[in-house]
């Protein structure tokens, strides 16, 4: 029998902060379960939104829009700021890294098996790694483009969870 994703997430939660109580104010925790949260709730509707891009791309593309409105609401009250062009940067460095990943890993394992034969594809892994670095810097400029937002009461932070689980009941619909 399979499990429930929300379920499954729901024991993890509980585990870590019953073990370390608290966990419950650390960000990387509220980040993490919070980008899986709706990451369960919301890629499903949001990959049918793209589904004409075929099915890994419109993945790739549900999953990371998912876990941006899931970090979304915890990401202003750490940094009480919004930047609307961290979406965009995060689905293209997340679908680049989807392709980037299994190419180099396909370099790298050629490079084992056929040592110096294949050496020049040794410069062509190193460009693909530097266009993503390139990526990653371009987003440090991303600051200038934000603007303030006060912290979210914590009902506001709740209510935005439910809406995203309100979303999964009502807008899932079976493949």
């Amino acid at each position: 029998k399979r499990g429930d994703g929300l379920t499954n997430l729901s024991v993890a939660y509980i585990a870590a902060v019953g073990l370390h109580p608290a966990a419950v104010f650390d960000a990387g925790l509220q980040l993490s379960f919070g980008a899986v949260f709706a990451i369960l709730c919301l890629a499903p509707i949001f990959s049918r939104l793209f589904r004409g891009l075929g099915r890994g791309l419109s993945g790739i593309l549900g999953t990371t829009l998912a876990a941006n409105a899931g970090t979304l609401p915890i990401i202003i009250n750490m940094n009480n700021a919004f930047w609307p062009l961290t979406i965009l940067v995060n689905v293209a460095a997340v679908s680049y890294a989807a392709f980037l990943i299994p190419a180099v890993a396909v370099i790298t394992l050629l490079y084992c098996l056929l040592g110096v034969a294949v050496a020049w594809l040794g410069p062509i892994g190193a460009f693909l790694v530097q266009v993503l670095e390139w990526m990653a810097g371009a987003a440090d400029a991303l600051p200038g483009l934000g603007f303030a937002v006060p912290s979210l009461p914590g009902w506001v932070v709740f209510a935005v969870f439910m809406l995203v689980f309100l979303c999964s009941l009502y807008f899932h619909i079976s493949a």
